[in-house]
């Protein structure tokens, strides 16, 4: 059973996972979206050292960044921007401590979209090196 701890309307997971939110705020015309992030196998997650999380404008094959934050082991992210509606790709990446990008997974939400948190699950990549 996985223990979950939550923390100013974001849910941690301990080791396994990371979760980010989107604030609607007040403006009707602004939405808002919740994910988790999680790795397809405890090999691939005890290799992450930094899980670099993005939306991206028009889905998953988007180019226009809109939110990216790199987080390592027990940061909190910061909330990304309230989004307008339309299509984008909720996305992340894991590196390991060679610098190393190797594993990836994205999910493309239409907003507005109302239910449940989006899973993002990262699974093993072609390897990237980027350091």
């Amino acid at each position: 059973m996985r223990q979950a701890l939550r923390t100013a309307g974001v849910e941690l997971l301990p080791l396994a996972a990371l979760a980010i939110g989107v604030l609607g705020g007040c403006d009707p015309e602004l939405h808002s979206v919740a994910w988790l992030v999680e790795f397809a196998s405890s090999a691939l997650r005890e290799r992450a050292v930094v899980v670099d999380a993005t939306v991206l404008e028009g889905g998953c094959t988007g180019t226009r960044v809109l939110y990216e934050s790199e987080l390592t082991a027990g940061e909190t992210p910061p909330p990304p921007p309230a989004l307008a509606p339309g299509r984008y790709g909720v996305a992340a990446r894991a590196r390991d401590e060679g610098c190393v990008w190797y594993a990836l997974g994205c999910v493309e939400v239409a907003l507005p979209e109302e239910g449940p948190t989006v899973t993002v699950t990262l699974a093993a990549a072609a390897p990237e090196v980027q350091c």
